[in-house]
């Protein structure tokens, strides 16, 4: 059965509360103030008032059909270590997953070099598996990789063409770093980090000429798209000055049909793939708590790190593994739970 837009409103209203919830451990020490949720206050407000996974699943639900592509990216290089962190590919696993499942869409995952193997080791821990774009196009469960390149002559090109070949639903960005108003990328700690940051600004301007929606799930506003949240992201740790010469700050500037500010950016994809399964009335499309554990663990055996603490282990954004995984199953729980009392008779 369908649940009417009332109800699905107000099963996303519980459901975004849960993900912009301040649990600790991020910032290490407690914050006076709510910052996540002013972020997401302020991305509600642009957005039109309604709940944030409410809105991103009316809009996937409207653009997505069978056959097409959604272009999915993430990939953050912490520099410290010289390695990818765990925020952002078990998000993009989970809509991957969800979003192939749900509209026989063919996601089409867009990383750098350096985080393709990261990538595809948790999204294939989602069940999902990996071929050339051709191939995965005649059969369900698959998914390919495409290179995001770190120059952004070249990104401009290779997104034109990307576009040009494929027909794209929409464009899902999952903690991903974006440049400033002076072209730099920064990490929280607003250093540079442009010569790591694949120029994804290109695939966004070319979503915005063609009338594809962009969506950005993040936990900052160092990260792609937070334009349209700018002067609250500007009051957050670095966001007016940066650490790096450039002395512009860390918000990134690029601008997206819809930015989904979460306590940890995978929180997002978690919700939207439980808001979708309420409002699709398919309970397959949930992101179980079984799931979510092989793909954390997946990401950390693939060498998914943690900020600061550099281990592989399931951990992100210093929250453990096992935190996460209650998060879904809550998650879970908020969808079955309103599922069941709509269609008790």
């Amino acid at each position: 059965m369908s649940f009417s837009d009332a109800n699905a409103m107000a099963v996303a209203e519980q459901v975004d509360r849960l993900v912009t919830t301040e649990i600790g451990g991020k910032f290490r020490t407690v914050t006076t103030r709510p910052i996540i949720r002013e972020l997401y206050d302020a991305a509600r407000v642009q957005s039109g008032g309604a709940p944030l996974s409410y809105e991103i699943a009316k809009t996937l639900m409207r653009a997505c059909l069978p056959g097409m592509h959604v272009l999915l990216t993430t990939g953050f290089t912490l520099d410290l270590w010289m390695q990818g962190e765990a925020d952002g590919p078990p998000g993009i696993a989970v809509l991957a997953r969800t979003l192939e499942r749900a509209f026989d869409v063919k996601p089409l995952l867009l990383t750098e070099q350096a985080h393709r193997d990261l990538v595809a080791a948790t999204v294939r821990a989602a069940g999902l598996r990996e071929y050339k774009p051709e191939e995965a196009a005649s059969h369900p469960r698959r998914f390919s990789m495409v290179d995001l390149s770190l120059d952004m002559d070249e990104a401009r090109i290779a997104a034109a063409g990307l576009f040009d070949k494929f027909r794209i639903a929409a464009v899902i960005a999952v903690e991903k770093p974006g440049a400033n108003d002076s072209g730099v990328y920064h990490n929280s700690a607003g250093r540079d980090i442009s010569h790591l940051c694949g120029k994804i600004e290109p695939y966004l301007e070319q979503a915005a000429r063609r009338g594809i929606p962009a969506i950005s799930l993040l936990d900052l506003g160092n990260e792609v798209g937070a334009g349209a949240i700018a002067a609250v992201a500007r009051n957050m740790p670095n966001g007016k000055l940066c650490a790096c010469p450039c002395g512009g700050g860390n918000v990134a500037t690029s601008v997206v049909t819809h930015v989904f500010p979460t306590f940890v950016s995978n929180w997002g994809a978690y919700a939207i793939a439980a808001t979708l399964a309420f409002m699709r009335d398919q309970p397959a499309l949930l992101h179980t708590p079984e799931l979510a554990a092989e793909v954390l663990q997946a990401c950390g055996r693939a060498g998914g790190i943690s900020a600061k603490e550099g281990y592989s282990s399931g951990t992100v954004d210093r929250v453990p593994a096992s935190i996460h995984v209650q998060i879904s199953e809550l998650l879970q729980y908020m969808i079955l739970a309103a599922r069941d009392e709509l269609t008790d008779h």
